[in-house]
Parts: structure tokens; C-alpha cells; sequence
């Protein structure tokens, strides 16, 4: 491979989903294309960290970016102003290092470490202006993405102190319609929590290098079938040979190599075919034979004594 395979939370999350769609996307690195969603996604998450760097213009708040982040500042944890932005704060932090075998990298969207209290916090845009997908608090105290973001942070940028609090946020974003923010958090989390999915990551990692390792491509990794359709369609579903588009289609006995034009040829593959039928404990149909006329029939009625 031209880059060494790498470990990411998004990666992790895709190798559980579907280890194959893991390889497409992370060992191959076929080339994406950018979802609208994506594209509206970036382009939120750009203009939201100027503003926490306090780097805004006027003009930079007169885009549609602008007012999808707009509704969203006022859940913010601590005070801030469009010159100053939040002072105090880590903003869009990349965090790399080890996990297990594999190098590590990720990036927090803000997060500050003060008196003791981590906060970790993160933007999500969405379309669906229900928070259908949005996090429960609950459920945010358990996501894999920030309790590895605070083992990183606390083992690489605090020197190893152990929070006396945590607090995870989720600041979610709606992308159509009128604009407008929910946000969740997920507050004093258990560090025993961050050490359990640290736990799990690592695990994860091995079992990356190792598909790595001893498969030679992406038809050798046993794929979920169950994840095909899900957030809309797997987008590797054309290379895919376990996909719904490939494995519906009919494949014609040609391309199998079972008829040739030669006599000798199809006498041997129809024999083959035999074989296979024998194996599979079926039995060949015979032709019908054709019906014959009543006169045909009665030709046929043999009188004894003739």
C-alpha cells in the first residue's frame, strides 16, 4: 500500500459495520464521492471553527453556512463574541498517536480542560429537522467517538491526569428549512467508561491489521449484508459482489464456461453439468416428447394375433 493503514473512530466504526466497506474505503482508499451532506457538513464545520478563533468578518455572516450555525452559539458552553470568539478553548485539536498496532488520528472540534473539568465538544449537522438521529444523553455517555478523544487527550495533552469530571456535548445543527439547534450533553462521565472503550479500540485495531494482513482483497473479507441499504446505500455497492445490485443478477451459463462451439467441447461441459447436478443432488429433466395426433396413436396399439 502506498500510506500505512490507519485507525481512526470513523474507521472503526465502518470495520464494524461492514468489514468489506471498511476495506474499500481504508485498505483500497477508493476515491469517494463528496454526499451533499458532506459538502454541507464541512462547509458548517469551517465557518464555526473561524468563529471560535475569533478569525470571522462581516461578510463571512451573510452565507447560508452562516445561518445554519447561527441558532447553535447560544448553546455554547462558556461566554463568547464574534471578535473574540471562546478564549480558553482547543479548537479543532488534532489528536494522533498508537492504538494497539495501528496509528491513531482524530480531531475534537473544541474542548477545554480547567479546575479539573473536561469538556469535549462537537458540531453535527443534520437534514432531518425531527433529531431523529441525534444522541440521547445516554446514549452520548456510551458513543465511541468522544470517550477515545479524552483517553487521547488526557494521555497525550495533560500529561496523564485523570479528569475529576467529564462532560461530553453535542451541538446539533439543522441544514434545511428554517434554521435552528438542539443540543445534547452527557455530563460526568465515568472515567472507567473511557478506559472500556479504549479497551475496545485497541481491540479493534488488531483485528484491522490482522484482515489486513492475511486477506489478499476486498472479495476475500466477509461482508454484512445487513448494512448494505443502511444511511441510504452502501457507496461501495457497485464494486461489491455481496451487494443487492450484484448478487440478484443473472449470469448467464456462457459466461461460465459450460458451452463452446465445438461438439467435443460441449460434449464434455454438458457432461460437467451432470457431475454437478449429481453433486447437488439433483436430477436433470428429460425433454418432454412430443404428443402424438390420435390417428399417430392409434397406428402405434398393437392387435394381438398381428
Amino acid at each position: 500500500m502506498s500510506k500505512p493503514l490507519r485507525i481512526s473512530v470513523s474507521a472503526a466504526d465502518t470495520f464494524v459495520d461492514c468489514p468489506r466497506k471498511w476495506w474499500y474505503s481504508y485498505v483500497d482508499r477508493l476515491e469517494r464521492k463528496a454526499s451533499q451532506a458532506l459538502i454541507v457538513g464541512n462547509a458548517v464545520h469551517d465557518k464555526a471553527e473561524k468563529y471560535l478563533k475569533g478569525e470571522l468578518t462581516v461578510e463571512d455572516c451573510e452565507d447560508r453556512w452562516w445561518h445554519i450555525l447561527e441558532p447553535g452559539l447560544v448553546f455554547l458552553p462558556d461566554s463568547h463574541s464574534l471578535e473574540e470568539g471562546m478564549p480558553g478553548w482547543t479548537v479543532e485539536n488534532w489528536l494522533t498517536g498508537t492504538c494497539g498496532p495501528l496509528p491513531f488520528s482524530g480531531k475534537v472540534d473544541f474542548w477545554r480542560f480547567h479546575e479539573g473539568w473536561l469538556r469535549v465538544c462537537d458540531w453535527k449537522t443534520t437534514g432531518d429537522s425531527s433529531w431523529r438521529w441525534s444522541k440521547t444523553p445516554s446514549q452520548l455517555a456510551e458513543l465511541l467517538q468522544p470517550l477515545v478523544y479524552t483517553h487521547s487527550l488526557v494521555r497525550d495533552h495533560l500529561n496523564g491526569e485523570v479528569p475529576k469530571r467529564i462532560d461530553f456535548q453535542h451541538i446539533n445543527l439543522g441544514t434545511k428549512g428554517r434554521p435552528k439547534a438542539m443540543t445534547v450533553w452527557a455530563e460526568d462521565v465515568a472515567w472507567q467508561a473511557v478506559l472500556d472503550k479504549a479497551t475496545v479500540m485497541e481491540s479493534l485495531a488488531e483485528d484491522m491489521a490482522h484482515t489486513a494482513a492475511t486477506h489478499e482483497g476486498a472479495d476475500e473479507v466477509t461482508p454484512n449484508m445487513a448494512a448494505c441499504r443502511k444511511f441510504g446505500g452502501c457507496e461501495w455497492a457497485e464494486q461489491c459482489s455481496a451487494s443487492p445490485m450484484n448478487r440478484n443478477k443473472h449470469i448467464p451459463f456462457q459466461s461460465l464456461g459450460l458451452f463452446d462451439k465445438t461438439n467435443t467441447e460441449t460434449s464434455k461441459n454438458m457432461s460437467n453439468l451432470t457431475d454437478i447436478y449429481a453433486k447437488l443432488g439433483l436430477q436433470k429433466q428429460e425433454a418432454p416428447q412430443p404428443v402424438s395426433s390420435p390417428e399417430q396413436r392409434a397406428n402405434d396399439v398393437t392387435i394381438p394375433g398381428r
